[in-house]
């Protein structure tokens, strides 16, 4: 994230494991040096049945640390298995559109 490269702290990672279809938060892997305070937000989704999606929508200040549990969401449609097949059919919509 911009904040973590700003403070010189760009060693960690944030890794969501989801079901590859609806998305649902099986668990999470958060390494980095404020890998606790970033786990609340992912557990907190966990606990109330929240999706992926969620994580993915929710506005988070910038630049925060946190970002990084947003853009691990934002990931999970680019690696989602569904996603090979509507790219190419998106892009020509898009580009119609244009």
């Amino acid at each position: 994230t911009d904040r973590a490269q700003a403070e010189g702290q760009t060693s960690g990672f944030v890794k969501l494991i989801v079901t590859p279809w609806r998305g649902k938060i099986l668990g999470a892997h958060i390494v980095g040096p404020q890998a606790g305070e970033l786990i609340q937000e992912v557990t907190l989704a966990m606990r109330r049945g929240l999706g992926v999606r969620v994580l993915a929508d929710t506005i988070h200040v910038y630049p925060t640390l946190a970002m990084a549990v947003q853009q691990a969401a934002l990931g999970f449609y680019t690696q989602w298995p569904a996603y090979r097949l509507v790219r190419q059919p998106l892009r020509v919509l898009v580009h119609r559109v244009r």
